[in-house]
């Protein structure tokens, strides 16, 4: 993510839209991340986070040079009805 990011604030170009529609939906174990946290709330949320920090100036530089406000759009499976995971599930590592 990081490498992406680098390139897109290299290429010093606004984006007027950001679409965080990355996505795990229940893996059939617990898995993690590189940093150590759930692979969907690390994939789903955090992820998502990351990106949208990251690509910060890009979106503070379509904000100053148009009088339309860039967007940030986050899909969201839950409102979809699909399903989602809560804490005590077998991907959750309070499980017992």
């Amino acid at each position: 993510m990081r490498q992406f990011t680098q390139r897109e604030l290299a290429q010093r170009r606004p984006i007027d839209i950001l679409i965080n529609n990355a996505g795990v939906m229940t893996p059939p174990k617990r898995l993690e991340s590189a940093d150590g946290f759930e692979l969907q709330f690390g994939t789903n949320v955090l992820g998502h986070f990351a990106l949208t920090v990251l690509l910060m100036p890009t979106l503070e530089l379509a904000a100053r040079e148009s009088p339309d406000r860039p967007r940030i759009v986050i899909a969201q499976a839950r409102r979809l009805g699909l399903g989602v995971k809560h804490v005590g599930t077998r991907q959750s590592a309070f499980h017992q």
